[in-house]
């Protein structure tokens, strides 16, 4: 029975000593990722001069684009000569009241980032019980980069 227990706690032993030692190999590579520094080309540059486009102003092709696709969330991109549209849908919402906001617009060294956020009505907004289909264009300087919608 002594050989029992003593063969038991050895192995208890190595049991909590791979625990130990893989609870420190995990706090290691936390440290190690938080320290890690980040690429250069993700970091902002300078903000985005943009304007949010009025429905009256968005290009007839780009709005054949934004109908046939804003029944769906959608992130899309339209360039003319010296401008880039930037359109976000948001897909069908079961009422009226949305709104999106855009809480940054800026350019790294390698990309333009787009942020955006949905905004639904409050419980005291009256709306229209209506689907709706909430999106944003903003136009902005023509940049030859990719867009990474946030």
């Amino acid at each position: 029975m002594n050989a029992c227990r003593h063969t038991l706690g050895r192995t208890a032993g190595k049991s909590l000593r791979r625990i130990a030692c893989l609870a420190c190999l995990f706090c290691s590579l936390l440290l190690l990722s938080a320290c890690r520094s980040k690429d250069p080309s993700e970091e902002k540059e300078k903000d985005l001069e943009f304007t949010v486009v009025p429905e009256a102003d968005i290009p007839d092709n780009l709005k054949t684009i934004i109908n046939g696709r804003k029944q769906q969330e959608f992130q899309l991109t339209y360039a003319t000569e010296d401008t880039l549209y930037l359109a976000v849908g948001y897909g069908t919402q079961k009422t009226g009241g949305y709104s999106i906001q855009i809480p940054s617009c800026y350019l790294t060294q390698s990309h333009i980032v787009l942020k955006t956020e949905l905004i639904g009505p409050s419980e005291q907004d009256l709306v229209s019980k209506l689907e709706s289909y909430p999106y944003v264009v903003i136009k902005t300087e023509m940049i030859d980069l990719p867009v990474d919608f946030r």
